[in-house]
């Protein structure tokens, strides 16, 4: 492979939840066929096979557990390819309190070991892998989503706060969104509106509750409509901090609350340690006293205007496509001249 001249990246999947790879690939495929790479997307669940990635200069393998799978990494290897293991979840240590067996849990190790390169979409999930060559690949939006993004502020006559993923999630803890709800509900002084999606009921004084039904997105489009129409003021985002796989998710609480043009307030896990600056775009917080105090600040509409235009224009920058692809490309070569040094090496001695 001629590593200075990336030309095709075949990126390989075998069936998951349509959301998590628009998500994941989609956006990011099209960034890279916008910066001129021909990249193929080859979902071994709905037909694809190992042949449509033997012209590739680049594999990248996403969330692949199977051993069938592992057998075409090292088939790929021997035919000159380079292969990335990308891996946007905390899937591969144990013990793992979300489900699965050991066997399920710890299936990604051996593409970790035998694999190129490792990506992940967190830094803290990139320092549990394996020591060996890694790339960060940040969130990249597609243009039906940031034209959200640029929409302008709007004045909120209640204090309307949004869960916006699922309230079924074990790793939130119904008492601290109980005893948010109830903080918030004596602290505010404009009206409450709690809007929340999933399975789970939520009652507080002073406060009104509404759920709202989980649809996992296939259309992230649909999505976005959907939670711009709830004109929130604020997103939370309570994940358990003392968890290790709530430091591994991706920034996107912050991706939607900036598409929706207002803040986010989060546990202090990472990565939104690394994007939040507190009160200036966003909040972070540890208590359901400090989560609720941060909402009601935000019944200033100057501040809140201020935090919000601030969060889209994070927004924007954070996922400026052109700019990813072209660092994910420079990054990809990088990585790859030096592994192909180091297989040379070994060959000599």
């Amino acid at each position: 492979m001629q590593v200075s001249d990336i030309r095709k990246i075949a990126l390989v999947c075998n069936g998951h939840n349509p959301s998590s790879l628009r998500w994941a690939l989609g956006y990011f495929r099209e960034a890279l066929i916008h910066a001129g790479v021909d990249v193929s997307w080859v979902d071994f669940s709905r037909g694809g096979t190992s042949a449509e990635c033997d012209n590739a200069d680049v594999v990248i393998v996403y969330r692949c557990v199977s051993n069938d799978m592992l057998n075409l990494v090292r088939e790929w290897k021997r035919k000159g390819i380079f292969v990335v293991y990308f891996l946007d979840d905390y899937i591969f240590q144990v013990p793992c309190k979300y489900g699965g067996t050991i066997l399920n849990w710890m299936a990604p190790v051996p593409f970790m070991q035998v694999s190129h390169c490792l990506m992940a979409s967190s830094e803290h999930l990139l320092s549990k892998m394996p020591d060996k060559p890694k790339i960060l690949k940040r969130t990249i939006l597609g243009q039906e989503v940031m034209n959200y993004v640029k929409r302008e502020y709007k004045k909120k006559d209640v204090l309307s706060v949004g869960l916006t993923a699922g309230s079924g999630r074990k790793n939130w803890t119904d008492e601290l969104i109980m005893n948010f709800l109830n903080e918030v509900g004596k602290l505010a002084h404009k009206k409450v509106v709690f809007h929340y999606f999933g399975i789970k009921r939520f009652s507080a004084d002073n406060v009104t509750c509404v759920p709202h039904e989980y649809i996992i997105p296939d259309d992230w489009k649909a999505w976005f409509s959907k939670l711009v129409e709830l004109d929130l003021s604020v997103v939370i985002n309570p994940l358990e901090e003392n968890d290790e796989w709530c430091h591994c998710k991706s920034e996107l609480k912050f991706i939607e609350s900036g598409a929706m043009g207002v803040p986010v307030i989060s546990s202090r896990i990472s990565p939104f340690t690394e994007i939040l600056k507190h009160g200036v775009n966003g909040f972070l917080a540890s208590t359901p006293k400090e989560f609720a105090e941060s909402a009601v600040l935000l019944e200033d509409e100057v501040l809140s205007e201020e935090i919000s235009r601030k969060v889209r224009q994070e927004v924007e920058d954070l996922c400026d496509s052109a700019a990813h692809a072209s660092k994910f490309l420079n990054d990809l070569t990088k990585v790859a001249k030096e592994c192909q040094y180091c297989l040379k090496q070994i060959k000599e001695h």
